[in-house]
Order: structure tokens, then sequence, then C-alpha cells
């Protein structure tokens, strides 16, 4: 990958993150969306939405429409499935994972497993996953990590058991 493409990638991912934080917090300012989108205008990308956000004035625009915005700026940015933001913005997803992993903690026992299981985020993996350490060392991760998109869906499945 060239430093340009990887110095595009970091600056996207940046503000995809700032974009994120502020509709999930429902806190947008206009001009969280502005910047973003005249970096990306400097970046050559000229999509619709980031064209229209830098062509008007964001006091004149409605909240519901400027998060709107911000989402296609995102699309656009090239999250075109949307952003996701992994478990460390979404930490609802993380709470899923530890109610399906006490509820799995029954299977380990019959199992005769002891010891208190832990999750473990896979910074590996990609995309970046999580997975079950065992007390004795070995990682349960079904050959795939769990995906944050996976813990959206209540309630988790987890896969089925291989000891």
């Amino acid at each position: 990958m060239s430093d340009a493409v990887a110095e595009y990638d970091a600056v996207a991912e940046q503000l995809a993150r700032k974009v994120h934080l502020c509709l999930r917090e429902d806190d947008l300012d206009p001009r969280q969306v502005v910047a973003p989108a005249c970096e990306l205008l400097d970046w050559f990308l000229r999509g619709d939405a980031i064209v229209e956000v830098v062509g008007r004035n964001p006091a004149e625009v409605p909240p519901a429409e400027m998060a709107a915005l911000a989402r296609h700026v995102l699309d656009e940015a090239g999250f075109d499935a949307g952003f996701d933001p992994g478990f460390d913005l979404a930490p609802e997803r993380m709470e899923t994972l530890r109610t399906a992993l006490s509820i799995m903690v029954r299977d380990l026992t019959t199992h005769g497993i002891e010891g208190e299981p832990e999750i473990e985020i896979l910074e590996e993996s990609s995309p970046v996953g999580a997975g079950v350490r065992l007390a004795d060392g070995r990682l349960l991760n079904w050959g795939n990590p769990v995906l944050p998109t996976k813990c959206d869906d209540r309630p988790l499945r987890w896969p089925v058991w291989r000891f």
C-alpha cells in the first residue's frame, strides 16, 4: 500500500470515528461534519454529500438532515456498508459478549472446564474480533473471532462447542 493511500485510510478512519461518536451521542455540531467534508475534498473526493455539506451554510441545515448528510459523507469516504465502530466505540457490544459468556460458563463446567474464562479482543484478526480465553490458557475462537457486528443481534449465539 502506498504512503498516500495509508495516510488517506488513517485520515478517513479518524474522521469516521469522530462523526460516529457525535451521531451516537446525538451531539452533532455541524462543524464536525463540515471539517471532515472539507478534508475529504482535499483528497479529491467529490461525492454528492461531501459537495452538499461544503456548499451549504451549516447553520441553515436542520440537525436531522445534517446527521443524514454525515452518514452519507462516511459512505462516500469509503465506508460503504457504514462505519463499524467495533467494540471500542460501541460498548454495548462488549456487554452483549459478557452476557453470552456468563451463559456459556455453565456449559464449560458441565464439560469439566474449571476457572473463569475471559473475553479477549483479538487485535491481530482482520477485522478485529473477540474470542474466549480459558483459565488454562486455551483460546476459543472457533477458527474465526466473534465479530463486533454479531453483538448487535440479540441473543448472541456462540458456535457449537468442540473441546
